[in-house]
């Protein structure tokens, strides 16, 4: 059970820089944002990216990276990336799950189309907000993008990350409870471990992606380059340009109603052939009696055919030749009959 990511023993924060620095000569550190909505994912994303008060308040005619909504809408419709200004860490931002439509094919296609981009992937992380659990919504969406993206990305070669947003260090519960943010780290950290089967919890660390003054900022910073240095440490990157789309769940619920519906018909229909065989013996005898009724009035059918083919002798064709001329027919009551 991790409590807290540590920094890189023996490594300040110049040397953590200068380790992102070698490591972006052979290509950016990718990170991917998860999360349900609300829970902070794009203001993450833009600390990780710019953490500087000018982007935060987008001031000096900063604009931040990914568009932020308020805790009840998100703003991020679809999946985007984005760099850092000096191009060593690059981060793709996914939509919540919070409305059924966001899990359509569309939204799938859109999410693998966008990590092809990426090419491979350092590290994941999963943004909750520090006093939320883990709820059903967020259950889903991490379930979700597990199906989708599989388990070389979150178990096998990827860094795993959990990171607690909305972290206010000065709250004067911590104050009061210092042993309040070890069990809330603690019990997160597990609850994702138990959601996704984890053989070990993910590291997790609080942070604070809004700050709101240079104290705060100072503060969160570091917390920022744990995250940074984790992802660097990831010498094998899992491989996105094979991810395919799978069958959407709308398609599965659809071809599993279908089957349910016909599974129901042969249960009704073996029902019946059931409860037939269990008639009494008058009803069956009824049946029977009915069945040869049938028969009888079927050969006296044909015996009423053959009586008339009978009668259908050459006698009355020349009969008819008499009284109506060489026609090979005869009339009789206004119709005429063939010879």
């Amino acid at each position: 059970m991790i409590v807290l990511l540590p920094r890189l023993i023996g490594h300040s924060r110049t040397q953590c820089a200068q380790v992102r620095a070698k490591a972006s000569r052979a290509g950016p550190v990718n990170i991917l944002m998860l999360g349900a909505t609300g829970h902070g994912k794009s203001s993450l994303g833009n600390f990780l990216l710019h953490p500087d008060l000018r982007y935060i308040f987008e001031e000096d005619g900063c604009r931040q990276p990914f568009r932020v909504g308020d805790d009840r809408l998100s703003c991020t419709a679809s999946c985007s990336i984005k760099d850092s200004p000096d191009g060593q860490v690059r981060i793709m931002d996914t939509p919540g799950l919070n409305e059924s439509h966001e899990r359509d094919l569309h939204h799938m296609i859109n999410v693998v189309k966008t990590a092809r981009q990426l090419h491979h992937v350092h590290a994941v992380i999963l943004a909750m907000k520090m006093d939320s659990r883990m709820d059903q919504t967020y259950k889903d969406t991490i379930q979700y993008y597990y199906k989708l993206l599989g388990d070389e990305v979150f178990k096998t070669n990827s860094n795993l990350i959990l990171v607690l947003t909305d972290y206010r260090p000065k709250d004067r519960k911590y104050k009061k409870d210092p042993e309040l943010l070890g069990r809330i780290v603690s019990q997160s950290a597990d609850d994702v471990q138990k959601e996704l089967e984890l053989p070990v919890a993910p590291f997790t660390v609080p942070i604070n992606s809004v700050p709101q003054d240079e104290d705060e900022l100072k503060q969160s910073r570091g917390p920022r380059d744990q995250i940074l240095d984790l992802a660097v440490r990831n010498m094998a990157p899992a491989v996105l340009q094979t991810l395919q789309v799978p069958k959407t769940e709308g398609v599965q619920r659809r071809h599993g109603k279908e089957a349910a519906r016909l599974q129901g018909i042969i249960a009704e229909k073996e029902e019946t052939k059931k409860q037939l065989l269990k008639l009494p013996d008058p009803v069956k005898m009824q049946a029977r009696l009915l069945e040869d009724e049938m028969k009888t009035f079927d050969t006296e059918r044909k015996n009423l055919r053959a009586g008339i083919e009978a009668l259908d002798k050459e006698e009355l064709c020349k009969v008819a030749e008499v009284h109506g001329g060489n026609s090979p027919h005869r009339h009789h009551g206004g119709r005429v009959l063939s010879g």
